[in-house]
């Protein structure tokens, strides 16, 4: 009898697995009479089913599916799921006060699509989650109104996903599901989730483009517009968000993401948008930490159409083992619009670097004035900024930075190190840990087939240690000292190199201007504590030996004399408030643990889904800390820049107006 009993509970189960569960009214997801089965998928009612819906339903289900999970979630033919507070307000039509809801995925292997495709999973598949091929799902909560998506069993992977040309009007084509419907028009499908939290989404065991969050911004419909929005979440254990399975190259300018965390990523890279083109981004205010691969948070293959990259802060391991970086773009293109990435941070404790851990790595397009990198925080990685533009008469600015680089970056890599054509540096701070040969700023003219044009004004360019042989402060022109590989309007001026064994080498054929007029070549500088003595060289016995230009000082007459190029006197100490500050430090500042880990913690508060958030973390606020570090406190250098600029990337203390010795 109890053998009778358990196949029949066996026969009843496989049976429910079977189940395809559809939206036939509108309303509630708790109303049987809305489902085809006249079963609501709340709870037990949604194990082992595959959910379609093709309505409009509203989400009141504390949770759906709940054992073992349903078997997929699809939004298709126009249909919407949505549940909201009661703050918020949207077009369901219906009153939901959801409080904490989950939705159970009965994922038990890394097969997502079965006997099926990236635009139509099958029904013998054996990894489930979201799928929209043609309509809505949206929730709208706050901090005590909060969604999970998550598998059953958190140890299998989940996906979320809305594929171009996506088949709507059929789950799957396994062999004991239903038929998929046949391709269907390009249609859109609508994510917006505030105040959700994601588990173990994504594997590289998965299709290629279908490898976590995968989602498609092309579209011909405007309703609805295909569109990702999520806001306040966090993403737990997740591998890749990437563009969908098209080779198109024209994109919806929406994709949002604000305030959330990315924990654990297991991946390379977080986002790895392959095949864009065009598309817009509006990514800020996320927290990476506890990544397993050293690598960067984000890859864009393609420059964006536009990008405003801000607030976003990535955190390594706290052993070093792990260095992460941020931000790729690989490859500038003549299309798109201006890239701003701004007030970013990038924290990593001492520790082995590689080539793909490079904080910032930015390929600009031709002749790109409306591009900024500025107000952003680089500690660790192989390069901390790394910028590229093809052969231009305009360039971006890079201002207001502060990087610093560890002395395992690998020899000769600079904090900040360009092989472009057309720069602006301005303001920004860079240094050297226990040099071994590292470098504040390579400015480097090799992929430019004429001159490369560099105007650098108030840069601070530190050595923490003595910095050996093969180390200058600034290293500009070319490798080879081709003779056109810096012009005019070019220069160096009203910058501080402070401890490098030499101070600013030129790898050009150039001979500076002896008669003070300032075009290419350096000028109103302090070039303090150079140890070989030597404060302006080309390549040389006693300079680094990075090229074979000419020598413009022999150790005691200046590139010709300091008179004509208003240079401080060697002897000048700069006196800076406190050269040692550093993110950890401000961590303490703030009442922390002075950790890298900290900092990770503190910085995903902003998520707003547990804890509040101190904002004394604000990065804008760390930034003007490690700044007036920085600060120098002899008034020698007040008016000793060019045009009678202060000299540095910081004003002469006195001049900071609110800020106090204290601060």
């Amino acid at each position: 009898m109890k053998r009778l009993l358990l196949v029949l509970i066996l026969l009843c189960s496989a049976v429910h697995a079977l189940t395809f569960n559809r939206s036939t009214g509108t309303g509630l997801a708790s109303n049987a009479n809305n489902w085809s089965t006249r079963v609501a998928p709340c709870g037990a009612g949604g194990d082992g089913v595959f959910l379609a819906v093709q309505t409009l339903i509203v989400n009141d289900c504390a949770s759906i599916g709940s054992t073992i999970g349903i078997n997929g979630l699809r939004i298709e033919a126009g249909g919407s799921l949505c549940a909201y507070d009661r703050i918020h307000t949207n077009t369901c039509g219906n009153t939901s006060t959801q409080g904490a809801q989950v939705i159970y995925f009965n994922s038990t292997g890394t097969n997502p699509i079965g006997s099926g495709s990236v635009t139509n999973p099958g029904s013998d598949a054996t990894a489930f989650g979201l799928f929209i091929s043609y309509g809505t799902f949206q929730f709208l909560g706050d901090a005590n109104d909060q969604l999970t998506l998550t598998p059953a069993n958190t140890s299998y992977p989940i996906y979320v996903a809305h594929e171009f040309n996506a088949y709507s009007g059929g789950i799957g084509i396994g062999a004991g599901g239903e038929t998929g419907g046949a391709a269907q028009s390009i249609h859109g499908g609508v994510l917006t989730c505030r105040y959700c939290k994601f588990v173990n989404v994504g594997s590289p065991a998965f299709p290629p483009m279908m490898e976590g969050l995968a989602y498609e911004l092309r579209s011909a419909e405007t309703t609805p517009v295909s569109s990702l929005d999520i806001e306040h979440y966090e993403f737990d254990s997740p591998y890749e968000f990437t563009i969908g399975n098209s080779a198109g190259f024209l994109f919806n300018y929406n994709w949002t993401m604000a305030n959330g965390w990315f924990n654990g990523c297991t991946g390379q890279f977080l986002f790895n948008i392959v095949n864009v083109y065009g598309g817009g981004f509006n990514i800020t205010n996320f927290t990476e930490t506890g990544c397993t691969t050293t690598g960067q948070t984000a890859k864009f293959v393609y420059r964006p159409a536009t990008l405003t990259w801000t607030g976003n802060v990535t955190v390594g391991t706290s052993d070093g083992t792990v260095q992460r970086g941020q931000l790729l773009i690989q490859t500038g293109g003549a299309a798109g619009g201006p890239l701003t990435i701004s007030n970013n941070a990038v924290f990593n404790s001492e520790g082995a670097v590689t080539s793909s851990s490079n904080a910032f790595d930015v390929r600009f397009a031709a002749n790109d004035a409306t591009s900024t990198i500025s107000g952003n925080i680089a500690w660790g990685t192989y390069q901390p900024f790394h910028f590229i533009s093809a052969p231009s008469t305009s360039g971006p600015l890079l201002n207001n930075n502060w990087g610093a680089q560890w002395k395992e970056a690998a020899l000769g890599q600079g904090v900040y190190e360009s092989a472009g054509c057309y720069f602006n540096l301005k303001n920004n701070i860079a240094i050297v840990e226990n040099d071994h040969g590292n470098i504040p700023m390579l400015l480097y003219s090799s992929v430019c087939p004429a001159a490369a044009v560099f105007k650098v004004d108030n840069m601070t360019l530190y050595f923490v240690s003595p910095g050996n042989g093969n180390s200058a402060g600034v290293d500009i022109g070319d490798t080879g000292g081709t003779s056109t590989a810096v012009a005019s309007p070019s220069w160096f001026r009203s910058s501080i190199i402070y401890g490098a064994y030499s101070g600013y080498v030129n790898n050009t054929a150039n001979y500076y201007s002896t008669s003070g007029i300032y075009g290419v070549g350096p000028s109103n500088n302090l070039v303090y504590g150079a140890h070989s003595g030597r404060d302006y060289c080309g390549a040389g016995a006693t300079c680094p030996s990075h090229g074979t230009g000419v020598g413009y000082d022999n150790g005691s007459v200046y590139h010709p004399n300091l008179a004509d190029y208003g240079d401080l006197s060697d002897a000048t100490n700069p006196s800076f408030l406190d050269p040692t500050r550093r993110p950890t430090g401000y961590s303490t500042h703030c009442g922390g643990r002075g950790t890298i880990a900290d900092l990770g913690i503190q910085y995903s508060l902003r998520d707003g889904l547990g804890a509040a958030y101190n904002n004394c973390y604000d990065i804008t606020k760390m930034l003007l800390w490690l700044q007036v570090g920085f600060a120098p406190r002899n008034p020698q250098l007040n008016q000793a820049g060019y045009n009678h600029t202060y000299v540095g990337a910081i004003p002469v203390l006195p001049s900071v107006g609110t800020l106090t010795m204290t601060q």
